[in-house]
């Protein structure tokens, strides 16, 4: 009775898996959360970095501001056009194999979890 009470305590919905976490289900959730308080650690630093090093942004972000203030500056010559679009693909890119493995992992309730349980992201 007790063992079934803890898998009904991991199962109340609000979590992607289903009973207990695997290892692969603990990392990835980490993995996401660090993701989320690498860009909360990011947010002081995004003014200096956007007016002085918009590249440099461009690759630890990979914001829309950014990538516009590097080919800002490329038109007027500070910075190479080729590395302004350059730093902005693994910027963009750098989760994208943790939320990979998130789908991968928990399907359907990954995508609830990310959207919410609005019926639109259903649509």
């Amino acid at each position: 009775m007790a063992e079934q009470e803890r898998r009904n305590s991991w199962s109340d919905g609000w979590l992607p898996w289903v009973g207990s976490p695997r290892v692969a289900d603990r990392a990835c959730w980490f993995g996401i959360s660090l993701s989320g308080l690498y860009y909360l650690a990011l947010i002081p630093a995004k003014p200096w970095l956007l007016g002085r090093q918009p590249v440099l942004l461009e690759l630890l972000s990979g914001s829309t501001s950014s990538i516009v203030t590097a080919a800002a500056f490329a038109r007027i010559g500070r910075v190479l056009l080729a590395l302004a679009v350059a730093a902005a693909l693994p910027g963009l890119m750098k989760f994208d194999p943790l939320y990979w493995w998130a789908g991968r992992l928990w399907g359907r309730r990954a995508i609830e979890l990310f959207t919410g349980r609005s019926p639109r992201p259903r649509a």
